[in-house]
């Protein structure tokens, strides 16, 4: 049994399914992969399917759709006729008080629809960053394979049956 975050068994089974098909890995790491796929696939599709309730409603993207039309009237363009943006927010210029007046009116008129919509959101992120106790096959650190890069050592710390100070001083006393 080990912790884990559900956003890391998202990445650790994305990983899995990813090699799954390749054929130059030991039995064991094959083995190894193969019933950590099996042991996750449950959470995975309890995650997936959340996710997929997420999709905005009709109602949610009418007033999206509302929205980008009060951002393309109002926003302020270059002299190519591009919207001028600072990252993820849009430059309305002398324009700023009608449209956050039209926006209020706009969110008003939405509400309901946003808060729903937010709460789904919040209620997913939420989820995802949950850590939860979860049964995996483990395997030692001897048995990966060579190749593996760092990032996805980290990925799979939680998996090996070592720690990472016994494997470090496993390493340093050159008895790999």
């Amino acid at each position: 049994m080990i912790n884990i975050s559900r956003d890391d068994i998202v990445n650790v089974y994305g990983w899995f399914e990813s090699i799954s098909d390749r054929g130059d890995f030991s039995d064991n790491f094959k083995f190894f992969v193969l019933r950590n796929i099996d042991k996750l696939k449950d959470e995975i599709s309890a995650i997936r399917n959340f996710q997929s309730s997420l999709n905005p409603s009709d109602k949610f993207l009418e007033f999206d759709k509302e929205r980008l039309q009060l951002v393309h009237l109002l926003a302020k363009t270059d002299e190519n006729g591009e919207m001028i943006s600072n990252g993820d927010k849009y430059f309305m210029g002398e324009n700023e008080e009608e449209f956050n007046t039209k926006y209020a009116k706009l969110t008003d008129k939405y509400y309901d629809v946003i808060v729903e919509h937010d709460s789904k959101e919040t209620s997913f992120i939420e989820l995802i960053k949950e850590e939860i106790e979860i049964d995996v096959t483990k395997i030692t650190y001897k048995q990966l394979p060579k190749d593996i890069n760092i990032q996805t050592l980290y990925l799979l710390q939680p998996f090996l049956k070592e720690t990472m100070d016994e494997i470090e001083e496993t390493l340093l006393n050159g008895t790999e």
